[in-house]
């Protein structure tokens, strides 16, 4: 059913002289459940399919723990699996990969808080003389500071618009990375 060999529909009606009567558009079951699982068929002969995967529902743990051990050869082409331990290890995976990614993410905010900082620091610098001129020339105090306080917004707001022209594509495309990166380790 997963690989697309085998599926379930709603009832097919009967044709002229009890040809059978269906449509693409027919609508195929997306889940079996127990009111739907008799209309489930193969469209193959079922001895030319191959067996990838058993279902097994020991009676207790101890059963469990030997059928456990009858697969632990590491020759053996048949490998036994508990669901549930396979499922964990990948949500650990999944929620480490993020772990890393939220460090990343603070050390790349950390350094951008520096850069700002730093290129705060240098414009401010740089345009010192300029401000003691206006100064000199008999400009308030409270319009050197807006100046200043204008160099400081245009720097922020560029380095905003910058910032969130690449991390739009990244945080859109989060899901998808931890993905391939759980499938890349994996």
């Amino acid at each position: 059913i997963i690989a697309g060999i085998g599926h379930g529909h709603e009832d097919v009606g009967g044709g002229a002289e009890g040809a059978v009567a269906a449509s693409p558009a027919q609508r195929q079951f997306q889940r079996i459940t127990p009111e739907n699982i008799d209309t489930f068929h193969l469209h193959q002969d079922s001895s030319l399919l191959p067996v990838s995967a058993v279902l097994i529902a020991p009676h207790d743990a101890r059963s469990a723990t030997i059928l456990r051990g009858r697969y632990l050869e590491g020759d053996d082409p048949l490998h036994l699996i508990v669901p549930t331990t396979v499922i964990d290890g990948l949500l650990q995976t999944l929620f480490r990969i993020g772990r890393i990614l939220d460090a990343v993410v603070v050390v790349i905010g950390a350094a951008t808080a520096v850069a700002i900082a730093l290129a705060l620091s240098l414009a401010t610098q740089l345009r010192r003389n300029e401000m003691q001129t206006l100064f000199r020339l008999g400009a308030h105090r409270s319009t050197i500071a807006q100046a200043i306080f204008a160099q400081i917004l245009l720097i922020v707001l560029f380095g905003a618009v910058l910032a969130g022209t690449f991390l739009a594509p990244v945080s859109y495309l989060s899901d998808k990375i931890a993905l391939a990166i759980v499938a890349v380790t994996s």
